[in-house]
């Protein structure tokens, strides 16, 4: 992960402490997945449908 942002690197060492993963690749998504929730400004699920 040399590229990664301090954002993705934050939210990395904040939630992989939290418990035990089964699959690393779930931690990975659910940072993403959070970081595209703060770029959108937005959890409306209407708008989050209308993008495309």
């Amino acid at each position: 992960m040399p590229s990664a942002s301090r954002l993705y690197k934050s939210l990395f060492l904040l939630l992989s402490q939290s418990k035990e993963w089964a699959d690393i690749r779930h931690l990975y998504t659910l940072i993403w997945m959070i970081i595209g929730l703060i770029h959108a400004e937005t959890v409306s699920v209407s708008v989050m449908g209308s993008v495309s």
